[in-house]
């Protein structure tokens, strides 16, 4: 029982230890003639639970952010990944707004969008950029 209990438990922690990534990203909102965003540094954390995807951005704003592939009342969740890439969409049920990340498998590339608010008006924000893994 205890062996039982001692296996289950390194079952669990292998499926919720992060992966953690530094990326160096650079974005622009396209709908205001390509608006510059200043570029950040960013600290990536991605997560997985059974089928779904926890990922975590932390940075600065329009950067920063916490996507899932769950589907909640206030969330729709999606899992885009494939053979190439691992991704995730997610969309505010009561906002509308929508968000994307797609990491690269090859090259560790993050690119992805967000909708924000820029002088009272929605608009998306894409960004991308080269990642290295945390050590």
């Amino acid at each position: 029982m205890v062996l039982l209990f001692g296996l289950m438990t390194t079952q669990i922690h292998a499926e919720v230890r992060p992966y953690k990534f530094k990326c160096q990203l650079n974005g622009t909102i396209p709908e205001l003639e390509d608006k510059p965003l200043k570029p950040a540094q960013v600290k990536v954390e991605i997560r997985t639970i059974g089928a779904n995807i926890f990922l975590t951005i932390q940075g600065p704003q329009p950067y920063d952010m916490y996507i899932s592939t769950l589907a909640t009342e206030k969330f729709t969740g999606k899992n885009l990944t494939g053979s190439s890439s691992m991704g995730i969409k997610s969309k505010d049920i009561e906002t509308g707004y929508e968000r994307e990340v797609r990491i690269a498998r090859d090259s560790l590339v993050l690119s992805g969008s967000t909708d924000i608010l820029y002088r009272k008006q929605k608009v998306k924000a894409v960004f991308e950029g080269d990642c290295l893994r945390d050590s």
